[in-house]
């Protein structure tokens, strides 16, 4: 019942308007001095420097935290489910040592960032992504899971090339969403590879 309960508040969260208050979204202004308080003391912690900006998207703004050296190859960091981009503060010290981090607080979760449209389906998640990535300069990417693991830090758990071109992947679902078969999804693809990169095939 527990459960059932807790899927009942999720779908009404996803679908009810979003009003936009000077304290949007949390419930009153004092709950939100209160929490972003508490996050900023929090992130006193973070061990190395670092600098903050909040991108905008058709979404909302999304607060990222961006750590490393500016020459170093981007490494974009998401957080779990109930979780802010300082969750990975044990282990922002070593992956910035080599790389450009960019640490976010999900749009649509906890943290520093305030969407102003409900985010319902699977497209809509990619969109967000997409816009922040196209925002923060960065193309051509890769997705990791990881798992921490209490005692042993993050556990590789799988590697993505994105977007996956499977016929029942993300990608191909939300093209053919939008009319699009997936023969034509590819074609299109490789069309914009060619103009993007120029064509290399001879003849």
């Amino acid at each position: 019942m527990l459960f059932i309960g807790w899927v009942g508040a999720q779908i009404y969260q996803s679908t009810k308007p979003v009003i936009l208050t000077d304290h949007h979204p949390f419930k009153s202004a004092k709950k939100m001095e209160r929490y972003l308080a508490h996050y900023d003391a929090r992130a006193q912690n973070w061990p190395v420097p670092s600098e903050t900006v909040f991108v905008d998207t058709s979404w909302g703004q999304t607060f990222v935290r961006i750590s490393g050296p500016a020459d170093g190859p981007p490494l974009v960091l998401l957080p779990g489910a109930n979780a802010t981009s300082l969750m990975w503060e044990t282990n922002i010290e070593a992956f910035s040592r080599d790389y450009r981090v960019y640490a976010v607080d999900n749009v649509f979760d906890f943290g520093r960032s305030v969407y102003v449209r409900n985010l319902k389906t699977p497209a809509d998640f990619v969109s967000w992504f997409d816009k922040l990535l196209d925002a923060l300069g960065l193309e051509d990417y890769a997705r990791f899971d990881f798992r921490a693991v209490r005692g042993r830090g993050p556990v590789l758990m799988d590697a993505n090339a994105l977007p996956n071109l499977a016929p029942r992947q993300l990608l191909a679902t939300s093209a053919r969403w939008d009319g699009l078969t997936f023969p034509d999804l590819i074609a299109e693809l490789v069309e914009s590879a060619i103009v993007r990169h120029g064509s290399t095939v001879n003849g």
